[in-house]
């Protein structure tokens, strides 16, 4: 159930940026930042422009998505510090435990929860959160060479 909310949470706040980030009143020639995540997911080319993170109590989560949905893959750092740093994954369902999870298809009951990995934080500005990320699923699918930049939001 837990899963189910922060993945419901995260899918409405990936629309509200999208929805936001959409409407520009700026006439700057500045390109605005690439908000991406990549990975190599279960030997599948995972590559998706939608990225957005959030602090909800305490728990860095940074989802990845296409727009509408699957495929994503959400990160949950607990205990986030606020700045750089790494943590080890766990499974969902341990206790304040970091985890991720991988949902190739638009069944939630197919999604895939990490049994171990790590998450690294490398850089945290005002506006974005960037890192690196690799994970093993609980059914053996890996999740390597995992890049973000996330939209804070």
């Amino acid at each position: 159930m837990r899963k189910l909310s922060l993945v419901i949470i995260m899918t409405i706040m990936a629309t509200t940026v999208l929805t936001v980030s959409g409407c520009s009143t700026s006439s700057s020639s500045t390109p605005s930042p690439s908000y991406a995540m990549h990975a190599t997911a279960g030997g599948t080319a995972f590559n998706v422009t939608t990225c957005i993170a959030g602090n909800l109590g305490g728990t860095l989560s940074i989802l990845g998505s296409t727009v509408g949905g699957p495929p994503m893959i959400s990160l949950y750092f607990m205990a986030w510090p606020g700045t750089t740093g790494t943590t080890t994954l766990g499974s969902s369902g341990s206790s304040g435990i970091s985890y991720a999870t991988y949902i190739p298809t638009a069944s939630l009951t197919g999604s895939k929860d990490s049994q171990s990995g790590t998450i690294t934080i490398t850089s945290v500005s005002s506006t974005t959160i960037s890192g690196t990320f690799s994970f093993t699923c609980s059914d053996g699918t890996a999740i390597t060479g995992g890049t973000f930049t996330a939209k804070r939001g």
